[in-house]
């Protein structure tokens, strides 16, 4: 169960059209290749280890708020509504995949943006510069990436309203 309900069985249910033609993947690229480029162009290793310092800040905070976000929902959930949920072909999996997808995202850039910053320093510049690049794209695609989780929570608050519409017409009955 434990394996089913995993960061590796989430992404592995994604389609490739689900990741790299969304939005947030096809506006958090460019934008964490201009911050690595400007890094690259005119800043310096001390300045981008900084810069992953500030990735650190901002992405403990954001996995905060995504984490307790998912146990509110989950703590807020109906009986009837988890139900219903239930009865879809996915289940409750396809409705918390979106968080599990987020936390697990957000851990790995923490580990990639502590790496670099403990060790930005003391490595070849060609391997920074590569560690550096790929921590600023994995960040920007994460921060941009919280709109998608609003938007399945917003999906999901619609479902939810047509539901409860649905069972409190047939209560009336």
């Amino acid at each position: 169960m434990r394996r089913e309900h995993g960061f590796l069985a989430a992404v592995g249910a994604l389609k490739f059209k689900d990741v790299f033609a969304s939005s947030e993947f096809l506006v958090g690229v460019p934008v964490g290749i201009l911050l690595a480029s400007a890094q690259t162009a005119w800043g310096t290793t001390e300045l981008r280890v900084s810069t992953t310092t500030a990735f650190v800040s901002i992405i403990t905070a954001l996995l905060g708020i995504i984490f307790a976000g998912f146990a509110m929902v989950v703590a807020f959930l109906s009986p009837k509504y988890l139900s219903f949920l239930d009865q879809s072909e996915e289940g409750v999996k396809k409705f918390f995949r979106p968080f599990m997808i987020a936390i697990g995202m957000q851990c790995i850039l923490l580990f990639l943006a502590v790496f670099h910053m403990s060790l930005g320093a003391s490595l070849d510049w060609v391997t920074e510069l590569v560690l550096f690049w790929v921590t600023s794209i994995s960040f920007a695609w994460n921060v941009i990436d919280v709109v998608a989780l609003a938007r399945s929570v917003m999906m999901q608050a619609t479902v939810r309203a047509r539901h409860d519409r649905i069972i409190g017409d047939s209560e009336k009955r």
